[in-house]
Formats: structure tokens, C-alpha cells, sequence
């Protein structure tokens, strides 16, 4: 077994990464080591390259970015050597380094992590450990205090030349003790990037271990090479792991305060940096990309600080695995429809449009297509549900929240979590341009309630649908009571979003399709229920009295009384007119549009 494991957290930064290999390499250390590298989904060829030009490197692959700390704690798991050495894939170890950090470690056994002074590639001093976030810290800038207070508040200012104890490190390169990750236990993996060192640094100070900064052993470090490409998610992370470490630590109220005054403090900023890039008219880059990375995080604050604007991708949909980049777009498949990748499937995009596409419905913001595609000798069909890209507010919005196609899907397996029969979908793309796509198996054998209760009023079909009409409308009003008590207020709840299939033997099933305009609720008050109701009910062509009665008294619960029935008729006539007469303003409304 190796004294000492070196890992290595590799995010899209190739060119650096094999730097960082090749100067481990040269290392003349003593000390007995195995490099880890564990890739959090890297796009750029990271993986291709380490494995033909450093196979004695063990590499461990995410399916997407993770995070820092859950990749440093996958690495700690897989390895047993006594140390563990962080190091950044932009950093580089100096000879000596290595058996420097071993030896402190070592000779210290109430030490739980030591650290390498860091320096710029020029040979400048960089911040190599730091203070524990506090309001004083925050608030009142750390500079001033170390300018003011350098005994209390240390920085890079000073020189030493001892081991010196701090309150944490800087995670760039930090070796760590396995018995201290054993006592005080992993990074915790709530801090995606920035402040997982300085959160496992403060619970092993709490239970009594040291932290050292080691001056001797020394590393260049590039400093946030892949964070300097995206200043505006980078500065959105850091502030995001500020948060959530004075929410741990510091308590909510000190957390909610320093939000709040971070929030104006910002917006002053932003406004100088406005000014400031009228002033030069926008021709310097320094203050352009300052006000913009500010513009970023200011936005960020103002739609609260949502998940979805720094690198953490979004919340994880269950049966959904990693995103995969092909063909000039993002795709989520299913669990299950990963065999297809490689295939035609995921260059469905380019054939929207094409003699292999029929357009089945076209609205103003999205296009319904039966796409038919050659798959291993035979043909198979998909049915593609197309958004249309926005303009820019749009385009906001699904930057911040995420695309529509991203959303619908969420709400989709949400719906089918609660027990409701869903149509999940294969696939799920976003267009690079704005966009996006869900790709659906066709449901062979289902017709819309809509279409079934039509063809059930047809004379060829009235002898299998005598009682098989009032069973099927029945069945519809108590499906339609489920989805309501399962939280999901379909917003569009009308017989075509409601697929029904008779089987041979009788029974019914029912499907819920198009969750576009579903919102997720504890409870879907009544009113909210009458007003889909209305929606549900408003087709004049088949829907008889009767067929609304029966539809309502099986939605209704069981313990209704009559006279609460009549109430809730009188109310849903209401609210039928309501809707018919907004149906009607719509339809004015759209008809004097150029085009229709």
C-alpha cells in the first residue's frame, strides 16, 4: 500500500491536467504514492488523454460534474494509503514537496491536514489558507482587516518560515489524514465548489485537531483556470457555498442578514460598473466582464439564488441519467433508453422538417412531429414534442429556471412518483440556440377520452359501449379526482390530455399527457379544481348532462351530499361561462393577428 494517495479532481481542464501528470512525474520524491484522478464528466477529451498518455494513473469517472466534494470523497473511498494530497489539476508540486507534508504529518499526530505554501506561475505568493467566515470577515473586508490587524487576521502579506497553525487551508494542495476523515468524516458534498475545505476544516478544528500551513513544501498554482472562463456561474457558486457554510454554522438569521446587505451591497456595485462601462463605452474588457459577472450575480440574488446559475447542474430527475452532449445538443435520456445512444435517435433534431417528419400539430410556441427513423434494419416511429426557441426574455427564463422541455419533465415524473399513469418520455434535448425537445414512444392501442367518448356515440360502435360510455366517464372523474389529491393541478385539463384504452376484458386505464401548464401543490384547493373542471366539461359536441353529472358525482368523495353537488353545478356553470367567454376573447384576440 502507498504512504500517500494524490488526487486529483479533473472538470474540463485537459491541457492542464496532463501539466499536472507530467510534473508529478518528474517528481524525485522518496515517499511511495499512487495518483488518482477522478473526472466529474469532462467533455474536452480529459479522459481520452490520460489513458493513452498516463496509464499508471487510476481513473475514476463520473457520469456529470458532481462536485468537488462528492469526486474527493468517491477518491478517498476507493484508496486506503494513510494521506490523502488534494490537488488542484491546475497546480503543480515543487521537489521536495511531497515528503515535506508526509514528514509534518507524521511527526504531528494531532494534525489533522497540512498545507503547501502557494504561488502564481511568476513566483508571486498567493493566499494559501484562510480565516473562518464571519460577519466581520464578510461585511467589513477581509484586506482592510489584514492591513489593520495582521497578528489577528494573517495573510499572504507575511512571510514564514514555520509550520504555522490556521484556521483552514486552501483546498489547490492539502494533505489530509485518513484517521481525521475517519473522526470528522467526509466533505460535505451540500458545498458543490468553494468552502467544502473551509466547512471540514472547521469540525476538525471543533474536535481538537490542528491545521498547519507548511511554508517548506511549496506548489505553483494557476488559480482557477476553468473558473476564469466562466466568471459569472464561478462567482454564483462561491457565494452560494458562502450561504450554505453560514447557514451550518453561523445559524439562518446571521445568514438571511448577510444576504440581505450583500444583496444592496451588490446592487451599489453593479451600478458603478455600469457607469463605469458607459464611461470607457464598453471598450474596456476588465470592466466589461466585471460589470457582467456582477449583472450575473446580482440576478442571481434577485430570482432567489436559484440552484440552476452557477456550475452545479439542476436538481437530478429520477429514471434520468446524465446529460450528453451530441450532435450540437444536450440530451437526458431515460435509464433505459441509453442502448439507443449513437443511433439516429439522438440526431432526431435534424430531421424535424424533413421528408422523415409529418408535422401533426403546429402552435405558436411549439410543434407536435411523428418522426419515422431506420434503427437496425427496420423503422420505428417517435412522436416529438418541439419548443420553439424564445426570444430574449425567454431565453432568460430557461437560463434561470431551465428549459420548458427540462421543467415538463420534471413535472412528469413528479406526477408519476404520486401513482398517476404517466407517458414518461425516451429522451429530452435542449437545442443550443434556445429550445428543446421531449422525444415519446407513439401510444399504440390509446385514444384520447376526447376521441373514445366521440367514437363511443358513433353507431358502429354503440353495442360495445352501452355501459362502456357511463363506465369510461365515470373512471375519467375518478382519475380526475386522483390527480387532484396527488398535488398535480393540470392547468389544461380537458379530454384531449386524457388518453383512455379499453382492454379486452374490460378494464379501463387512463393516462395524463401534456404537463406544459402543471403546477406541483400540496393541495389543489377546490376552486382550482372547478376551474380545470370548467375546462374539462366546455365541449358542447358529445358531453350531455348526463355525462357531467356522472363525470362529477365519481370526482366528487364519496361523502358528498346531493345539495353539495347541486352547489358545485351552480358553481361550474359559472365557471364554464367564465372560461367560455376568456375562450372567446382569445380567439378575437388571435384572429386579428397577421397570419391567422
Amino acid at each position: 500500500m502507498p504512504d500517500v494517495t494524490l488526487l486529483i479532481v479533473n472538470w474540463n481542464t485537459c491541457d492542464r491536467l496532463i501539466r499536472c501528470l507530467q510534473s508529478l512525474q518528474a517528481l524525485p520524491d522518496v515517499t511511495s504514492r499512487e495518483v488518482v484522478v477522478v473526472d466529474n464528466g469532462s467533455t474536452d477529451g480529459s479522459v481520452e488523454r490520460v489513458l493513452a498518455e498516463h496509464p499508471e494513473v487510476r481513473l475514476l469517472r463520473n457520469e456529470r460534474n458532481e462536485g468537488f466534494a462528492h469526486a474527493v470523497n468517491w477518491g478517498i473511498a476507493e484508496t486506503a494509503s494513510p494521506f490523502v494530497l488534494l490537488l488542484n489539476s491546475d497546480a503543480e508540486l515543487q521537489a521536495g514537496a511531497l515528503d515535506t507534508l508526509v514528514s509534518c504529518l507524521r511527526g504531528a499526530p494531532d494534525v489533522a491536514a497540512a498545507g503547501a505554501q502557494l504561488y502564481t506561475p511568476s513566483g508571486r505568493r498567493q493566499h494559501s489558507f484562510d480565516l473562518f467566515p464571519s460577519l466581520l470577515t464578510e461585511l467589513g473586508g477581509k484586506s482592510i482587516l489584514r492591513r489593520l490587524a495582521p497578528s489577528l487576521y494573517p495573510s499572504r502579506l507575511q512571510a514564514f518560515d514555520s509550520p504555522q497553525e490556521v484556521d483552514s487551508l486552501i483546498g489547490a494542495c492539502m494533505m489530509l489524514r485518513r484517521d481525521a476523515i475517519d473522526s470528522v468524516g467526509p466533505l460535505d458534498e451540500r458545498f458543490f465548489v468553494f468552502y467544502e475545505e473551509t466547512d471540514w476544516c472547521f469540525r476538525a478544528r471543533r474536535d481538537g485537531w490542528r491545521i498547519l500551513l507548511v511554508p517548506a513544501a511549496r506548489a505553483f498554482h494557476a488559480q482557477g483556470e476553468t473558473k476564469s472562463h466562466h466568471p459569472g456561474r464561478a462567482r454564483v457558486e462561491s457565494w452560494r457555498s458562502k450561504y450554505a457554510y453560514f447557514d451550518k454554522h453561523r445559524g439562518r438569521i446571521v445568514r438571511a442578514f448577510l444576504q440581505l446587505v450583500s444583496f444592496a451591497r451588490l446592487s451599489a456595485q453593479l451600478l458603478a460598473r455600469v457607469l463605469a462601462c458607459v464611461a470607457t463605452l464598453g471598450l474596456v474588457p476588465s470592466i466589461r466582464s466585471r460589470m457582467v459577472a456582477d449583472a450575473w450575480l446580482w440576478c442571481w440574488h434577485l430570482m432567489g439564488c436559484p440552484r440552476g446559475m452557477g456550475f452545479a447542474p439542476s436538481e437530478s430527475i429520477p429514471g434520468y441519467v446524465r446529460t450528453i452532449e451530441e450532435d450540437g445538443r444536450r440530451w437526458l435520456p431515460a435509464a433505459d433508453a441509453l442502448k439507443v445512444r449513437g443511433t439516429a435517435l439522438y440526431r432526431i433534431g435534424a430531421f424535424l422538417g424533413s421528408e422523415a417528419a409529418r408535422l401533426i400539430k403546429e402552435g405558436r410556441t411549439k410543434r407536435h412531429w411523428r418522426v419515422t427513423l431506420a434503427a437496425e434494419g427496420s423503422h420505428r416511429e417517435w412522436v416529438v414534442k418541439e419548443y420553439k426557441a424564445g426570444g430574449f426574455c425567454s431565453r432568460l427564463k430557461e437560463a434561470v429556471r431551465g428549459s420548458r422541455a427540462h421543467r415538463e419533465l420534471a413535472r412528469m415524473v413528479f406526477a408519476a412518483q404520486r401513482g398517476i399513469p404517466v407517458s414518461l418520455p425516451a429522451l429530452v434535448a435542449e437545442w443550443n440556440g434556445g429550445g428543446g425537445a421531449l422525444v415519446f414512444s407513439p401510444l399504440d392501442g390509446w385514444r384520447s377520452l376526447d376521441a373514445w367518448l366521440r367514437g363511443a356515440g358513433n353507431t358502429t360502435e354503440r353495442a360495445p359501449a352501452g355501459r362502456r360510455r357511463a363506465d369510461v366517464i365515470r373512471a375519467a372523474g375518478r382519475f380526475a379526482r386522483r390527480v387532484y389529491e396527488a398535488g398535480v393541478d393540470q392547468d389544461d385539463f380537458n379530454p384531449t390530455n386524457v388518453f383512455v384504452r379499453v382492454d379486452p376484458g374490460g378494464s379501463i386505464r387512463l393516462l395524463l399527457v401534456d404537463f406544459e401548464r402543471v403546477r406541483m401543490r400540496p393541495v389543489v384547493p377546490w376552486r382550482r379544481r372547478l376551474r380545470t373542471l370548467a375546462k374539462m366539461t366546455r365541449q358542447p359536441a358529445w358531453a350531455s348532462r348526463s355525462d357531467r353529472i356522472r363525470f362529477l358525482r365519481a370526482m366528487m368523495p364519496a361523502c358528498a351530499s346531493r345539495d353539495e353537488l347541486r352547489r358545485m353545478l351552480r358553481s361550474l356553470g359559472k365557471e364554464v361561462s367564465t372560461v367560455q367567454a376568456r375562450d372567446m376573447r382569445r380567439a378575437d384576440r388571435r384572429t386579428g393577428m397577421a397570419g391567422r
